[in-house]
């Protein structure tokens, strides 16, 4: 379903602006069209993101439609060459992160989480890919000090629950390490800047970066649902 009306992306960024408000927390995704060009095979369009790497949207989409979310449970694979996580290990990532996502989206001003899915549905499909996971080893007693224990890459398609359209997607890749840790340091200040990597220290880690994005996810789709239908303007139509 993509609603009643088609609008332009550059008309919503002025819409957004007025509805979201100067006072408002800043939002994860600007909703500008980027340098034109060639949509996606599944007829996205890239738009500015603000906190996420690469971010697509369909620009006729009338996200106000629906008030439901769907969530799918997360899939994962690892990066080509690196140490898997064990089966117990993936099962708590993918925990954490149904968790952090259930708890962020049932703050949501606009939709609330489901498990069924109907005509004002949204479905979310998560995968976490390019998983390269490093957790510290105690050699001695001897702590190892890191700038992060890995990095992560989170895909997420937002569709419509009974067509499976494509609406919106995110992409953002994520270096494992606690807030605060900066990525660079010498021999001198490896202990201020780094963190030890120990199993507590990494899941801690990892933790907040699935929070990170179960926000992104939520801001998102709330500014989304803001938006009212704009009418494409005729210089911006089919001709």
């Amino acid at each position: 379903m993509k609603g009643l009306a088609s609008y332009s992306v550059f008309a919503v960024v002025g819409v957004v602006a007025a509805a979201i408000g100067c006072a408002a927390p800043p939002r994860s995704i600007d909703f500008r069209l980027r340098e034109p060009g060639p949509a996606t095979k599944d007829g996205l369009s890239r738009v500015e993101g603000r906190d996420v790497s690469a971010a697509y949207m369909r620009p006729e989409t009338v996200f106000g439609a629906y008030d439901e979310v769907a969530l799918d449970p997360l899939r994962i694979s690892h990066k080509e060459g690196t140490r898997p996580l064990d089966h117990d290990s993936m099962e708590r990532l993918q925990q954490i992160f149904g968790e952090s996502f259930t708890r962020q989206l049932s703050r949501s001003e606009s939709f609330r989480v489901v498990s069924e899915r109907g005509p004002k549905t949204l479905r979310v499909t998560s995968r976490i890919v390019n998983l390269d996971v490093r957790m510290g080893r105690n050699r001695g007693g001897e702590k190892e000090m890191v700038l992060d224990a890995g990095e992560m890459t989170l895909v997420l398609n937002v569709r419509d629950s009974q067509t499976g359209e494509s609406l919106a997607r995110i992409a953002d890749r994520r270096r494992i390490r606690p807030k605060g840790v900066t990525g660079h340091a010498n021999s001198h200040q490896l202990t201020a800047a780094g963190f030890e990597s120990t199993p507590v220290n990494v899941w801690g880690a990892m933790r907040e970066v699935v929070d990170d994005w179960a926000r992104i996810l939520r801001q998102g789709l709330d500014d989304l649902h803001a938006v009212a239908p704009v009418p494409i303007p005729d210089e911006l139509g089919d001709g």
